[in-house]
């Protein structure tokens, strides 16, 4: 199995969230797994100095997360994303 993995925050929904959606599940195929990875709030206020206008975990029940992708998870550290993903 394949798996494509399509990283971000995902606050406040725009059109780039859009096109890269898309473009990770054209990247994934009929036969392989997208899976969106959204950062956490702490990790965006620890490491990036911002506060999300959407909780985290809301943010991975939009509506495009769950149709475009197989499956979504938040992240509070790189590497325990990484992990997790390899896991799939």
């Amino acid at each position: 199995m394949t798996a494509i993995t399509s990283c971000d925050t995902y606050d406040l929904f725009h059109v780039g969230h859009l096109k890269l959606s898309q473009q990770a599940r054209e990247l994934s195929g009929p036969d392989r797994t997208l899976m969106v990875v959204v950062s956490s709030d702490k990790f965006n206020c620890e490491q990036k100095g911002e506060r999300c206008a959407i909780s985290d975990y809301q943010r991975t029940e939009i509506d495009f997360l769950s149709k475009s992708g197989s499956g979504a998870i938040v992240f509070e550290s790189l590497s325990r994303s990484i992990a997790m993903v390899g896991c799939l």
